[in-house]
């Protein structure tokens, strides 16, 4: 199970870009479902509180996405560097196609005793 997206509060709906699939082929791809995007649960999410870099913040563990996403927000909010790559496409729930061109390397996350590092896309 992937941790699909990290919030800073429940109201962070940052929009992302969209893209033309003919631009980007057939190559294997991320996916993230919309309801993920939205920061909506469903029978296959749940939401727990954390703390990454000593800010609580809001998870959303969704196991229909195959990678994990953190908001450009909380990004700037907490100064993470995130380590800049050719965008690449991510493949939403709805069929839809969103650009992403950064990743943010091995952050590590506490929920409750619990760290989990790993990187967000």
């Amino acid at each position: 199970m992937e941790i699909s997206k990290i919030l800073n509060n429940a109201n962070d709906e940052s929009s992302p870009t969209l893209l033309d699939e003919e631009a980007h082929g057939e190559s294997p791809m991320a996916e993230i479902s919309i309801r993920a995007i939205l920061g909506r649960t469903s029978a296959t999410t749940m939401k727990v509180k954390g703390e990454l870099l000593s800010k609580e913040i809001l998870i959303l563990i969704n196991s229909d996405s195959t990678h994990n996403f953190i908001s450009n927000k909380l990004v700037e909010d907490l100064g993470i560097k995130p380590q800049h790559l050719a965008p690449f496409g991510v493949q939403v729930g709805d069929g839809a196609m969103i650009s992403c061109s950064a990743i943010c390397g091995d952050l590590e996350i506490q929920v409750q005793q619990l760290t989990i590092r790993d990187p967000m896309i």
